[in-house]
């Protein structure tokens, strides 16, 4: 069973990837104006705030690298450091 600092990576993992998408998608649309995407932007902003403007390109890589950053190095501290 997942403990609480397990539920609460995984729902920042599924924001990261829904921004990604939505990213993806915006390159072409008009999105980031529906509601849901000012939402998940809105939420997930503090933690890829850091990481923005570190790639100069077309497509923000910026939860991509807090994805990665998050999950090869804060999760497994986390976890270490609770005896999960």
């Amino acid at each position: 069973m997942y403990s609480l600092t397990q539920w609460i990576f995984r729902g920042i993992y599924l924001l990261l990837l829904a921004r990604l998408i939505l990213n993806w998608v915006a390159l072409n649309r008009r999105v980031e104006q529906h509601p849901v995407a000012q939402l998940i932007e809105k939420i997930s902003d503090p933690l890829v705030a850091p990481f923005r403007g570190l790639f100069q390109s077309r497509f923000d890589f910026s939860p991509a690298l807090t994805y990665f950053i998050l999950s090869m190095i804060v999760e497994p501290l986390v976890h270490k450091v609770l005896g999960l």
